[in-house]
This record gives structure tokens, C-alpha cells and sequence, in this order.
């Protein structure tokens, strides 16, 4: 087989979410090159953060700035070496920046047999309201880039059926498909039993985006002072602190950001992920397609998990087949509190759907990424 190759705008980050997840897309490719096109819009947070940088983007000027350079100089060195890579190695392509989204439209005009297999992990509304600008003509251009880059793919690896469904709702028909939504979990570890009278820990390992979502959770448990049937509830968080917008009282455990052994280390000796979506309707095509790759990290070492976000989800579809989690499609405490009456109540049954869940969603189909390359 000729070597496997990724285009991508995700940076190699030790342990980090997008890096993870490539590396379980590729695990059956005995050689992979990553090659890495980060646009100039993507290194401002960075060096700014990702609060400021999304102010600096709205800025008429800077964010002109930044269209006019990537669309002079980045997406057509990348649209050009596109074209000249699919002649020489088997290619993925992450479509993970509007650079890609910009590229891939070309490539597909200037050559139509240079078709590639794309990777969409997010809709593009996700990728344009992180990074939007003030001239909404650029938003919709993008959108159109992107829609002309799936018309126009050899082949698509993406999230599940509701992805599919919201992809096809944007383009006529949908090239060759096959679903990777995580780790494919060979030799499951085991998190620690909890001890009878022991707090039963939650836990949330990732950027909270879900602001509104987690404040709900949180105040549902004050609600109850944090117990709930005789059980102490606490709350872990594991990744960056957010500066303002995040309720944190006393009974949240805050790591901060670690190495990955580390991250599964504080796994190991919690009991229950947690999972939240946002509610709100700039991120409903988010919840809906999405699949985090945090839970495949909770199943990883044995935690069924808590999905708190919107009922229309793939991750809810994923619970309904699986039997390995307990979901809250609302943000008012008593059904929170409900909800996680539930999970105490049936943890040993939880627990013991873990293998349905590896085996329904989180197996890989090794042959059909195969196919796609050919």
C-alpha cells in the first residue's frame, strides 16, 4: 500500500482532541504523514487566547486582513499542493479551517479527477461562529466552499447517520461514507469500584464550551447540596479553567490541563463523565452531528457517562443503542436532578453496557477506509 497522508489544520499537540482522534482514523495504516496547513486565522488564538482572538477576528480590518491574505497567498499553495499530492500517495484531508474549505472548492474546479477523502468531525457552522468575521458575505462564501468540497469528495469519514442526514440537506448526494466517532478501545482499562458511602464522582475532561449547560448542572446539585438518595456528589474538571462565565464552587475538583496519561489517571478513579452540550441555537447543528471525543475517553477506562444536551443528538442515538449512558435534554434542576437519580440507581447496569457501547459505536471499518482510497 502507498502511504497514507493527512492534510490538516490541526497542531500536534501532545494529547489533544483533533490529534487523537486522526490517529484512530489512521490506526490501520502502518504509515502516516502528517501534513500540517495552520492559516493565519488559526495561529491568532494561539498567541492571544481564544476569547481574545475571536474579538481581534471581528475586527473589520484584521479580519480583512486575514481573508485577503489566505485567499492571495495560503489557499493556493494549498490548492496547488492538493493537486500535485493525490498523484503520488493515498490522501486524507480534515475539514478542520475555512483554508481546506477554500481549497478542496478549487481543487475540485481546476480538476475534477483529483477528488480526495475528506474527514468532517464538525458542520462548518461550528467552525465559522469560533472563527466569524464582520462581513457576512465571507460566512456565506465559506459555507458554499464548503458544501462544493463534499459535492465534490472521492469519499467522507464522518460522525454517524445525523451527520449524514445534516450533509445531505446541504448537497444533492453524498459521495462513499463511513462513520469513526473515537478510540477504538482494544484492551479496556478499569476505573476503580466505588466503595460503599463513597461520594460518587463526576467527571468532565475538555474545554467547556457548554457554558449554560454546565452553570445548570451545577446549580441543580446546590439545589441539593450536592447529595442526592444518601450519595455525596462531587464534580472533577480536567482542562483549561475558563476565566469568566463557569460556576465553580467548592465541591468542583479543577486539574487543569494535562498529559493524557495523566488525563486517564484522574479517569481511572472517577465514576460517571460528563458529557454537556449547549442548548442554545448557534450550536444546534454542534450537538446534533458531533460525537466528543471525551467520551470515547470515558468509555475508554470503564465510565458509562452522564449526556447533558439536546435529546436530537447523535450521542443520544448512541445511548438508545448502547444502554451505556443516561441523558438530560433540559437544564431545569429537577429534571437534572432526576436524571442523575437515574445513573445512581442503575451504575452497576450502566457499567456493564460498556462493551455494547464499544462494539456498536466505536468500532472502526477497516476495509471500507480502505476503499475510500481507491
Amino acid at each position: 500500500m502507498k502511504e497514507l497522508t493527512v492534510i490538516t489544520s490541526v497542531k500536534a499537540v501532545n494529547g489533544g482532541v483533533g490529534q487523537i482522534f486522526l490517529d484512530r482514523v489512521c490506526s490501520s495504516f502502518t504509515n502516516t504523514k502528517y501534513i500540517r496547513f495552520i492559516p493565519l486565522g488559526g495561529l491568532i488564538p494561539g498567541i492571544l487566547g481564544k476569547a481574545v482572538s475571536k474579538v481581534v477576528l471581528r475586527s473589520r480590518i484584521i479580519g480583512a486582513i486575514e481573508f485577503i491574505f489566505d485567499m492571495v497567498f495560503t489557499t493556493p499553495f494549498l490548492t496547488i499542493y492538493l493537486i500535485t499530492m493525490k498523484k503520488s500517495c493515498n490522501l486524507f484531508v480534515t475539514m478542520s479551517s475555512r483554508t481546506i474549505y477554500r481549497a478542496i472548492a478549487l481543487v475540485s474546479f481546476l480538476k475534477k479527477d483529483a477528488s480526495l477523502v475528506l474527514i468532517v468531525w464538525d458542520m462548518p457552522s461550528y467552525i465559522i461562529n469560533l472563527n466569524t468575521y464582520r462581513f457576512k458575505w465571507i460566512n456565506h462564501l465559506d459555507h458554499w466552499f464548503f458544501d462544493k468540497a463534499i459535492s465534490n469528495a472521492n469519499g467522507l469519514v464522518t460522525m454517524g447517520n445525523r451527520m449524514d442526514q445534516a450533509l445531505l440537506k446541504r448537497v444533492p448526494y453524498l459521495p462513499s461514507t463511513i462513520h469513526v466517532k473515537g478510540q477504538v478501545v482494544k484492551n479496556l482499562r478499569q476505573c476503580r469500584a466505588r466503595l460503599p458511602g463513597e461520594s460518587i464522582r463526576f467527571i468532565f475532561a475538555g474545554s467547556i464550551y457548554a457554558k449554560d449547560t454546565w452553570n445548570s448542572f451545577v446549580r441543580s446539585m446546590s439545589e441539593v447540596d450536592w447529595e442526592i438518595d444518601g450519595s455525596k456528589i462531587e464534580l472533577h474538571l480536567v482542562g483549561a479553567i475558563p476565566l469568566s462565565g463557569v460556576e465553580l464552587p467548592d465541591q468542583v475538583t479543577t486539574y487543569g490541563p494535562l498529559a493524557i496519561q495523566q488525563v486517564y489517571e484522574v479517569l481511572e478513579n472517577c465514576h460517571i463523565g460528563y458529557a454537556p452540550y449547549s442548548f442554545k441555537t448557534d450550536f444546534k447543528d454542534t450537538a446534533l452531528t458531533s460525537f466528543p471525543g471525551k467520551i470515547s475517553d470515558y468509555i475508554a477506562v470503564g465510565l458509562p457517562f452522564f449526556y447533558h444536551g439536546p435529546e436530537e443528538s447523535e450521542v443520544f442515538d448512541s445511548i438508545q443503542r448502547s444502554g451505556a449512558g443516561v441523558s438530560c435534554d433540559s437544564i431545569i434542576n429537577s429534571e437534572i436532578i432526576y436524571a442523575v437519580k437515574k445513573i445512581i440507581q442503575n451504575y452497576k447496569i450502566l457499567n456493564s453496557q460498556i462493551p455494547n457501547f464499544i462494539k456498536s459505536e466505536l468500532s472502526v471499518d477497516e476495509d471500507g477506509l480502505n476503499k475510500l482510497l481507491r
